[in-house]
Order: structure tokens, then C-alpha cells, then sequence
């Protein structure tokens, strides 16, 4: 369907941005609107159930993320994103790092800043 070949099509764009960045650097920060994982995955602190998951996750891409990270073991991918309004970490192997941001409706937050 549609949506499934839009959803791999965006998770193949990302793994060859992600490997032309691994190219040249050891630590790659990833800013998504969705999360990748479920449990990255909780609206206002409530872990999301599988009614609306599929409304909260990228799960296609969290799998490849996955699949592509472990061959890269001495490589970090720090993911940044929301869309679930809680604010968590989340650590899915020790070269992915999660980090959702919490925002109210109509009243959106800066959860962290970075200096580069």
C-alpha cells in the first residue's frame, strides 16, 4: 500500500544520508519528527498501546536503524525528535541513543539546546 512504500522509501533515503555521514564522522545526530521505536513511544507519560502506535512510531525505520548500526559497532547515532509530547531517553544498543522532547499542545518547548 501507499503508505508502506512511502515509509520504506523514506527509511532508504535516511540510510544513505546516514552512511555518507558515518564516511566522516564517529558520533551522527538524526532529527526525526517521530520515533523510531516503541519504547521511545509514551504520550504525556503514558506508554502507547497498539490501537495508536502506528500513529507514534517509525517502526520500518527503527528495524534498519537497528540492522544498520550493528555493523557499525564503533559508531554512535544520537536520534533527536517528539510528536509523543513526553519528554524520555532511551537507549535501544550501546551505539543508539533516543531523545524525545516534551511539548504541550500549542505551547511547544526548547527541551535542549546544542553547541557545535
Amino acid at each position: 500500500d501507499k503508505v508502506r512504500i512511502q515509509s520504506y522509501q523514506c527509511t532508504q533515503a535516511i540510510l544513505q544520508k546516514l552512511t555518507a555521514a558515518f564516511k566522516a564522522h564517529d558520533t551522527v545526530y538524526l532529527l526525526l519528527h517521530v520515533p523510531p521505536f516503541k519504547n521511545a513511544c509514551e504520550h504525556f507519560g503514558i506508554p502507547m498501546g497498539p490501537t495508536w502506535l502506528n500513529h507514534f512510531c517509525n517502526k520500518t525505520l527503527g528495524e534498519k536503524l537497528m540492522e544498520f548500526m550493528d555493523l557499525r559497532k564503533n559508531k554512535n547515532l544520537k536520534i533527536i525528535c517528539g510528536h509523543t509530547h513526553s519528554s524520555l531517553s532511551f537507549k535501544p544498543t550501546e551505539n543508539i541513543t533516543v531523545k524525545v522532547g516534551k511539548s504541550d499542545y500549542f505551547r511547544p518547548k526548547i527541551s535542549k539546546t546544542f553547541h557545535f
